[in-house]
């Protein structure tokens, strides 16, 4: 399964193939401040990967780092919609611990339910 990334830098240690405790999977990229890579979520009606986008910084070994996704993608077309997680990977472990928040486009009229937050705890698979 792992051999299938094309992983090219780890220069924050989070490079590699993530799970979350909803089956959603990451394939991600960290260099030079940036992160690269591709998202698949395991809730709602989501096929194929969504591009993955986001920005890190180091504290000593340990990794603060966010991402945001816009679920527009070739399987399902425009969502309408995007989340962006922040979170940490101590170096310690294989986890990265984050709270999201996803919103979704809504009529003014309905404009209080765009937004949902929680939080996604990622292990690495790979």
């Amino acid at each position: 399964m792992c051999s299938q990334l094309e992983i090219t830098a780890d220069d924050c240690g989070v490079s590699g193939k993530w799970m979350n405790q909803l089956n959603s999977t990451m394939e991600i990229c960290c260099v030079d401040g940036n992160l690269y890579g591709k998202y698949n979520s395991a809730v709602g009606k989501a096929e194929d990967f969504y591009v993955l986008r986001g920005r890190y910084t180091l504290h000593g070994d340990d990794c603060i780092l966010g991402w945001s996704v816009a679920f527009n993608n070739t399987a399902f077309g425009n969502s309408y919609s995007t989340a962006s997680w922040s979170g940490i990977h101590y170096a310690d472990e294989e986890i990265i611990y984050t709270q999201w928040l996803l919103a979704s486009f809504q009529s003014r009229e309905s404009f209080w339910k765009a937004f949902n937050t929680n939080q996604d705890v990622f292990h690495r698979i790979c």
